[in-house]
Order: structure tokens, then sequence, then C-alpha cells
């Protein structure tokens, strides 16, 4: 599939900050209980320039606690360009894929529909560090 965007595999993001210690995953780890339960039964999309395809997560308490708990160990209120991560604000969702281009998205939606449930259990609590959108442009 075309695709604009580096390579992840499937991921439940909790936050996008500037600044992310080890403190906010500990306290993930801590709120989820280190065995978090997932359940998704709903394929969308983000569409526009982000080319997302997505699997809902139902938000269980568990859930919401432990995204709290992340949020809560940040420095600043989780606003700025990636405020819709903020609690009361953020939708779980597991990324399958991101960056699709033309009707990329489209046959990626096609491929999958219908979904049926799919139950995970969260493997690893990780603090990813994305390329620099400035330092990507001078490359």
């Amino acid at each position: 599939m075309a695709t604009r965007m580096p390579s992840y595999r499937p991921h439940v993001t909790f936050a996008v900050a500037d600044v992310v210690g080890e403190a906010a995953v500990r306290a993930a780890e801590r709120a989820g209980g280190g065995r978090l339960e997932l359940a998704m039964d709903l394929l969308g999309v983000f569409g526009g320039d982000q080319g997302v395809l997505f699997l809902g997560v139902t938000p269980t308490q568990a859930l919401v606690a432990a995204h709290a708990a992340v949020h809560a160990a940040l420095p600043g209120d989780g606003g700025g360009p990636h405020g819709h991560f903020r609690p009361g604000v953020w939708v779980p969702h597991c990324t399958l894929a991101a960056g699709l281009e033309g009707g990329a998205l489209g046959r990626a939606v096609s491929a999958l529909h219908p979904v049926g449930e799919v139950r995970a259990r969260v493997a690893a609590w990780e603090v990813v560090v994305l390329p620099d959108e400035r330092d990507a442009a001078q490359a």
C-alpha cells in the first residue's frame, strides 16, 4: 500500500508530547495492572491528510484510568497540536496503518470490512520518539 509515513506495528497511542519520561510509562503500567485487556469491533478511518485506518477500542474503566494516569505524569496540559489525545477528548483506537494515500485507504477498508470483535492484551508500554518533521524535511 502507498504510504508516506514510517512503518509502525499496530498500536494504541495514549499521548503525544514534546517531553515524555519513564514516569508516564510506569503510571500506565500501574493503572492498567500491566495486563490491560482491549476489545475492538469497529473499523474506522481518519481521512484527509492523515490516511489512518484503525480499530475502535471500547473504552473500559481500566483503559480510561491508564490513559488519565499517563497524562497526569506528563508535564503541561497535553494541549497544543496533539490536544486530541487529552482525557475527555481522546478517541481510543488501535492504529493499523497511517499515511495511506490515494485509493489505498479505500482498498484497506474493503479488505477488512466487516470486522468481527478483536480481543487483545497490552503486550508492552513504550515511549516512541518520532522523527522531527523539520529534520525529515531537511534530509
